[in-house]
């Protein structure tokens, strides 16, 4: 399936006729205006990249879809004021030079680096289309198998098929509509956990309780290394002295909220949801996973008061 953002022009549309500008970007209304020639530099070479033709306006979808093109997304909280301002004028509504800069001042350092290639993939539409081909190659492919180590996982539609990709400088793309499908991340959580447990205590404690090698043994195997700790964070022993390490002192009602509070936040402000099916699911086929709790407490591998 074709994905929008693929599809996006980086070369905004011009209007077919010249008409009036507006100077007041919580109006439809229209006035006439010409361009601030004391305006700022940055602002002045962006409004010309709509305005090429020297009309003295440009309109919003010209430049939201311009965004869209490198990855920045309506949604994007880094660009919270300036899609605030502009779902206050309507799609054709000119906006003139002066309108133009109050509209983007909020965001202009993202914005400004989205629309000259600063961002870190400047050419976002060719590394799109280059994962589009990836996901039209491997779309067919029907190897494989659901998890059904635990029930509610084994009952997953196999025809879901998606990807998305964010940059670090917050770059979005997805391919397919199935992208919106939530899924549950499952050992993905094991790399933000041992994140989460660092920013709270530090490298040193967090390497008292968890090693940093490999094990060189399967990932839920009953095993700790020589100094009776999980061999790393990203094993079922390590990620389970990772959790204990998250707010121990809190209650589990407020350590359930920080970490949704932090994976909302990683995600953009998007929504995070918890399965409560699969963790019953989960919690009903755990003996392994409790069998390595009682083991690591056993031999004193958990903070005191865990």
């Amino acid at each position: 399936m074709e994905d929008v953002i693929i599809r996006a022009k980086t070369e905004p549309k011009k209007a077919k006729k010249k008409i009036a500008i507006t100077n007041n970007i919580n109006s439809d209304s229209v006035v006439s205006s010409s361009y601030d020639d004391d305006s700022d530099s940055t602002y002045s070479n962006l409004f010309k990249m709509f305005d090429e033709k020297g009309e003295g306006y440009v309109v919003k979808n010209d430049i939201i879809n311009a965004l869209a093109s490198q990855g920045i997304q309506k949604d994007d909280v880094r660009i919270k004021e300036t899609m605030e301002a502009f779902n206050k004028i309507g799609d054709s509504t000119p906006i003139s030079l002066s309108s133009f800069k109050t509209i983007v001042a909020p965001n202009i350092s993202l914005i400004d680096k989205a629309l000259t290639g600063g961002l870190i993939i400047p050419d976002f539409p060719a590394f799109t289309n280059e994962l589009s081909n990836i996901c039209d190659e491997i779309l067919h492919n029907r190897t494989g198998k659901v998890a059904n180590y635990i029930p509610q996982l084994s009952r997953v539609n196999p025809e879901h098929f998606a990807m998305s990709v964010c940059t670090v400088d917050g770059q979005y793309y997805s391919f397919n509509n199935e992208s919106d499908i939530s899924y549950c991340v499952q050992s993905t959580c094991k790399p933000v956990n041992y994140c989460i447990a660092l920013e709270l205590h530090g490298e040193e404690k967090v390497h008292n309780h968890i090693g940093r090698e490999p094990s060189g043994r399967s990932f839920n195997e009953i095993v700790l290394n020589n100094s009776q700790r999980p061999h790393n964070p990203l094993i079922n022993a390590g990620a389970i002295m990772c959790s204990s390490l998250v707010k121990p002192e809190e209650c589990i009602a407020d350590r359930f909220d920080y970490i949704h509070n932090v994976w909302t936040s990683l995600c953009g402000n998007r929504d995070v949801g918890f399965n409560n099916s699969i963790y019953h699911s989960e919690k009903e086929t755990a003996d392994r996973n409790f069998a390595l709790a009682h083991f690591m407490k056993e031999v004193g591998a958990f903070p005191q008061k865990t």
